[in-house]
């Protein structure tokens, strides 16, 4: 696949190692960037310095999207993470913190989820949610957008209730 200067996709050139210590090789807009996973750990209790290193990263990573957003006068919307634990509830306390900061369209996927009765909530491998969990979030995100909630085919579906994240 071409890339230049001007090409704006994510490349996947290389990956290297494990699930625990893996190197990626990305290619983006002409530059070469090695990013390396660490071991999967939960962070601490009370925060650290490497856990307000990677609120503080975040925290800019996404300040800077906004305000190229806002910049090309194209709308962003933050989704949080639907499941409040480890590392996934500090990337939503630092997205909610931004979408306050630059009043961004917010959509909190936590919520869909939890109206899911838990032995029916379809997680896979490393916390990856299945298709009932994706249908949730997605009908959650076109509520919040106002579109209409429609099925595989293209039918509409009665948008949910407050809380109930099943279409009917």
């Amino acid at each position: 696949m071409p890339s230049g200067p001007d090409d704006r996709r994510w490349h996947v050139s290389q990956l290297e190692g494990a699930f625990e210590d893996e190197v990626w090789t990305v290619r983006h807009s002409g530059v070469t960037e090695r990013i390396a996973h660490g071991p999967h750990s939960a962070p601490p209790a009370e925060p650290d310095e490497r856990s307000q290193e990677v609120e503080e990263r975040l925290g800019r990573d996404l300040a800077a999207m906004a305000e190229y957003a806002r910049a090309s006068g194209t709308p962003m919307i933050l989704l949080t993470y639907p499941i409040e634990a480890s590392w996934y509830a500090v990337a939503n306390r630092v997205g909610r913190r931004i979408a306050a900061e630059y009043e961004l369209t917010l959509v909190e996927t936590v919520v869909p989820v939890q109206a899911i009765p838990e032995a029916e909530r379809d997680w896979i491998w490393v916390a990856h949610p299945g298709p009932r969990i994706y249908a949730a979030i997605a009908t959650e995100l076109a509520t919040v957008l106002g579109e209409p909630v429609v099925d595989a085919s293209g039918r509409p579906v009665q948008a949910p209730e407050a809380g109930d994240a099943r279409p009917h």
